[in-house]
């Protein structure tokens, strides 16, 4: 319910772009090897891994991404 209404939020400022949302961290962690978003929205209770660990992970394999 949160993610539909963020992104419909975010859809009425056409500044906005939306590229890619996931449900989860391995999916995040996957679509982050595709696409270079400037803006990451991040959940920290994710059902396969939280937040944090996830964040971890991206910083691992980009250390040019800004956290």
């Amino acid at each position: 319910i949160v993610l539909d209404g963020l992104k419909l939020v975010l859809k009425q400022y056409p500044e906005f772009e939306i590229i890619g949302h996931a449900r989860n961290g391995e999916t995040v962690l996957n679509a982050l090897t595709q696409i270079q978003p400037d803006i990451l929205i991040l959940d920290l209770n994710l059902p396969d891994m939280d937040g944090l660990t996830v964040l971890e992970k991206i910083r691992k394999v980009n250390k040019e991404i800004q956290l």
